[in-house]
């Protein structure tokens, strides 16, 4: 049936195809675990979304410290910067701005008033990091598997009696 588009695979059951988002956000911090930033993705739908909901939930999940500085951004790819969205209708501009892809970028900055904020990579210039979150690439698993059948234990005294 041409014309009838296929559906994503982040497309949650009973979902709007037309006003749902893949948000792939990145909480970025001094102090996570992870150095700098840590990944999380979520569905959304665009018709009842609102900035304050969206915000709160994140922090809900991946709380900041007391009394640091929240600042959400998106990335842009037609300018290959991050913006900073602050209203319900910058994030109205955002969804619309991501229609075709139905996939957007954002990044969610923790800082203490009293430091810097952490510079903000754009989303072109990420290596992922090994995160539950974040799916292993196929090609990392095919190596993986590849490294398993080639390597043989050298010292038999280090195996497990009992595996």
């Amino acid at each position: 049936m041409a014309g009838l588009a296929t559906r994503p695979p982040w497309l949650l059951d009973g979902m709007d195809s037309l006003s749902s988002y893949n948000l792939e956000i990145r909480i970025i911090a001094n102090n996570t675990r992870f150095k700098s930033w840590y990944r999380h993705s979520q569905v959304v739908d665009a018709d009842v979304t609102n900035f304050k909901d969206l915000v709160d939930d994140i922090l809900n999940t991946f709380p900041c410290g007391y009394g640091d500085v929240v600042k959400l951004l998106y990335y842009c790819h037609v300018t290959k910067s991050n913006i900073e969205i602050s209203s319900d209708q910058e994030l109205l501009e955002m969804f619309a701005k991501h229609k075709s892809t139905k996939t957007c970028y954002l990044s969610l900055l923790y800082y203490h008033p009293s430091s810097e904020p952490s510079s903000i990579p754009l989303w072109e210039e990420v290596d992922l990091p090994c995160t539950p979150s974040a799916s292993t690439p196929p090609q990392v698993q095919s190596t993986l598997t590849e490294t398993k059948t080639q390597a043989q234990p050298k010292d038999l005294y280090l195996m497990n009696p009992e595996p």
